[in-house]
């Protein structure tokens, strides 16, 4: 297994001096900073900062200090800036990567418990070659650090269920405050998912000759666990107090980012799906992100495993069989009525799950087929093309799509699927072949292009004629431009369509294209 993580962490490092920053990097690298020097956290509320300390630390060490901008883009950006930009960018991505670590052995240990250990060893081979994966555990953002605490949270539930000593129950308070440090969605994901899993673990209880079982361990082991919990979010935001009404609020933090992210929901995000944009949701997003986003392989197994594991769950009448399963549906009943769509890394930890399911599948179709060498060679046919799938996506993990999406992805999906501005540094190379001296952008992203050698002539504006060299990314080009106007968000699909009649000169990486306008 170490061998397959190793491979995995040479394959993440490998892509970080590759592309610039990604959208919203700047802005956690800024309120992480300004947590770990100032010990405040005044940007923004909505993103806990657990993800954002880790992201900060590395550059903090290194001498990079906050840099007093009124907003957390142009104060992310001015740090980066401030030195040396792809230096800082790499120490800033290499402190997410003890989380992939994390996700990996916390994979490893729950599917050891629930199907053995082959199976715990093929699960972390198919998570750890999941381009999605590598893309979110490659960037100093969020996303892997809420999937490594909500595998670590699912594991340790278990354990706590059937062991509720003392040391279970802070290992239960540790993991549940790395969740709700990490990202908010983790409430709505814990909040469906346990209640579920209790009830599912009372129910079988109730069987004839089944030991009978309380539904909650004792209280004592409750607040214990709870007393972890509180105190380790505390620590987390740098155990502030605010006083309302002369009363001391510990955690008043944590309640701002819940009313910051209720009040994004209910506005929505401008984002894209199948050729239409949009801001009020649809339920299609993450099934469809899901579907065009996952290794083929990974999904015929995934969901084939599935079916196996709520089999053997049902025969055996063992809850413990029914807990990634029923994880798993508490992230898509969360996620798939939710109004901001811009992204299958807000259903990331679906991934373990599919991984683990497909590790079940797997090992039982190895053994089903001793023998039957025809059907063993299928199989392994069908491994090795999952394999070359992920493998020759490198280093675009981000912009991944399987056959499924056919020849035009950005047809399906934009945004943090596609194009989430990575590509700057490849632009500067191509403007550099082609001796190009001056170029209009029309830039995703919250970076700086001229910082990254473009001889920026000036940024495109809606309506702006261009001639010349210009450039526009995919989710520009794809969804039209969108203004957020008095907390309302208005869409401008057609913006682009002036230039349907030009054939790109160039495709810069996997995000953007290069036009040249006679």
């Amino acid at each position: 297994m170490c061998v397959l993580v190793g491979l995995a962490v040479m394959r993440i490092v490998a892509t970080y001096t590759v592309f610039s920053e990604t959208y919203d990097e700047p802005a956690h690298l800024a309120t992480g900073m300004e947590l770990l020097d100032r010990g405040t956290y005044t940007y923004e509320a909505q993103h806990p900062p657990l993800a954002r300390l880790a992201a900060a630390l590395g550059p903090f060490l290194a001498g990079s200090r906050s840099q007093d901008q009124p907003n957390m883009w142009s104060e992310g950006r001015a740090i980066l800036y401030a030195g040396n930009a792809t230096s800082t960018l790499f120490l800033a991505r290499l402190g997410i990567l003890p989380f992939f670590l994390l996700a990996c052995g916390a994979l490893w240990a729950w599917t050891r418990r629930v199907a053995g250990e082959d199976e715990a060893v093929i699960a972390v081979a198919l998570f750890t070659i999941t381009p999605p994966v590598l893309a979110h555990a490659g960037v100093a953002t969020t996303d892997m650090a809420f999937t490594a605490a909500w595998i670590a949270f699912f594991w340790r539930l278990t354990v706590w269920l059937d062991e509720p000593t003392t040391r279970n129950s802070v290992w239960l308070g540790v993991v549940t405050t790395l969740v709700l440090t990490s990202k908010l969605s983790g409430v709505p994901f814990l909040g469906i998912a346990v209640p579920l899993i209790l009830a599912v673990r009372w129910w079988l209880a109730r069987a004839p000759r089944a030991q009978p079982v309380a539904l909650l361990p004792g209280v004592t082991q409750l607040i214990v666990a709870a007393g972890v919990t509180l105190l380790g979010i505390w620590a987390v935001y740098g155990f502030p107090i605010e006083f309302r009404a002369g009363l001391p609020l510990p955690l008043n933090l944590l309640w701002e980012g819940f009313q910051a992210a209720a009040r994004h929901n209910a506005r929505g995000q401008a984002t894209y799906l199948l050729g239409t944009a949009y801001v009020d949701g649809d339920w299609r997003f993450f099934p469809v992100a899901l579907g065009v986003k996952t290794p083929l392989t990974l999904l015929a197994l995934g969901v084939g495993g599935a079916w196996l594991l709520a089999r053997r769950a049902r025969a055996a009448r063992d809850w413990r069989l029914w807990v990634p399963l029923l994880a798993m549906l508490a992230v898509l009943a969360a996620t798939i009525p939710a109004r901001i769509n811009i992204g299958v890394r807000h259903v990331l930890p679906v991934f373990a799950v599919l991984a683990m399911c497909g590790a079940l599948a797997g090992a039982e179709v190895w053994r089903k087929t001793r023998g039957a060498l025809a059907a063993r060679a299928a199989f392994v046919a069908l491994v090795v093309a999952g394999l070359w799938s992920t493998a020759r996506t490198h280093p675009d993990y981000l912009a991944y799509f399987n056959e499924l999406a056919g020849p035009n992805p950005e047809h399906v999906l934009v945004d943090s699927d596609l194009d989430w501005g990575q590509d700057l540094p490849r632009l500067a190379d191509t403007l550099r072949v082609r001796q190009v001296d001056r170029v209009t952008i029309a830039y995703f992203g919250s970076a700086e292009p001229a910082a990254h050698g473009i001889p920026v002539t000036a940024g495109w504006k809606r309506g702006q004629s261009v001639a010349g060299w210009f450039a526009v990314s995919q989710t520009l080009r794809q969804r039209g431009t969108a203004q957020l106007i008095n907390g309302q968000w208005v869409l401008h699909p057609d913006a682009m369509q002036w230039h349907d009649a030009y054939e790109p000169v160039a495709t810069i990486g996997k995000s953007m294209l290069l036009y040249h306008i006679r």
